[in-house]
C-alpha cells in the first residue's frame, strides 16, 4: 500500500481481508511500520488477523475496541475495512466501525476504508437454506390457481398440503 509511510502506526479494526492484505504487502516492500489491531465483541475477529499479520512479520499490538480513544493520540493512521458498499455510496462496516471512524476524526487522524471484496476463505460458510416463509412465497408464485389471487394464503392450492404455518 503506498499509503503506509516509513515509522507510521496504523490502526486497524476488527479483520479486514482487504485491510490485512495492504498491511502484508507493505510489509514485504519493506516499509518499516507498526499496526494496532483493534478488536470488538461478540467475535474478536481482529485476533485472526493479528496472527496473521505477526506471522507474516508485521509489529503489532492488540487492544480492545473500549481503548481505541486512548490508543488514538499515537496513530498515524486508521484502516477500516467495510462489509458492503450500496449504490448510493453508503458502507456497511461491523459493529464498532463508527466508533473508531468518530474517534479518528475527533483526533485528526487520516483514514481510509477498504472496499469489500469476496469473503476471506477462513469465514466462509454455507449456503443459507430456505426458510419456510420463503419457500411458501415460491411455491404461491409457481400457482396457477384462482385462489392465489385472493388475500388468504390458505385458499391456494400450493399451500394446502404445507405444513407451513402463517
Amino acid at each position: 500500500m503506498s499509503k503506509i509511510a516509513p515509522g507510521d502506526v496504523v490502526l486497524a479494526f476488527s479483520r479486514a481481508h482487504v485491510v490485512e492484505q495492504a498491511l502484508v504487502a507493505a510489509h514485504r516492500k519493506g516499509v518499516p511500520f507498526r499496526v494496532v489491531v483493534v478488536d470488538g465483541a461478540p467475535h474478536n475477529e481482529g485476533r485472526a488477523m493479528l496472527d496473521s499479520l505477526l506471522g507474516a512479520g508485521v509489529r503489532c499490538t492488540y487492544a480492545h475496541l473500549h481503548a481505541v480513544s486512548y490508543l488514538m493520540p499515537e496513530e498515524s493512521k486508521v484502516l477500516l475495512g467495510a462489509a458492503s458498499m450500496h449504490a448510493n455510496g453508503t458502507l456497511f462496516s461491523r459493529a464498532g466501525s463508527s466508533l473508531v471512524a468518530m474517534a479518528a476524526n475527533e483526533h485528526g487522524k487520516p483514514g481510509a476504508r477498504a472496499p469489500p471484496t469476496p469473503p476471506h476463505p477462513a469465514h466462509t460458510s454455507a449456503p443459507r437454506p430456505p426458510t419456510p416463509s420463503r419457500t411458501a412465497a415460491a411455491r404461491r408464485a409457481q400457482c396457477s390457481c384462482a385462489a392465489r389471487r385472493t388475500s388468504s394464503p390458505s385458499a391456494c392450492c400450493s399451500t394446502r398440503s404445507a405444513s407451513t404455518s402463517w
